[in-house]
């Protein structure tokens, strides 16, 4: 089993992580239902999360409602845009 440690610079924190596979990131999150669209964005608490888009090999930022919870570990949902670019931006 291959993990990761990783030391963010910013605000001083550490994200864990067992490596992804390459499936992962080439599918849109899967519980499709938390994602909130642009024109709801103001009705629903929401965090911003990113998700990698294999056609484009971009991380994209998602609105993911509160009422989810947090994203399964096994998905393409990430906290922020380095760790989306570190997980998948080595596959594309």
């Amino acid at each position: 089993m291959l993990v990761y440690k990783i030391f963010l610079v910013i605000g001083i924190s550490s994200y864990t992580t067992e490596a992804l596979s390459p499936d992962i990131c080439k599918h849109y999150p899967k519980m499709k239902w938390c994602v909130i669209e642009y024109m709801s964005k103001d009705r629903w608490a929401h965090t911003h999360r990113f998700f990698y888009n294999w056609e484009k090999r971009s991380c994209r930022m998602i609105r993911w409602a509160e009422y989810c919870g947090t994203a399964p570990l096994s998905d393409n949902n990430f906290e922020s845009e380095a760790i989306c670019y570190l997980e998948c931006g080595g596959w594309a």
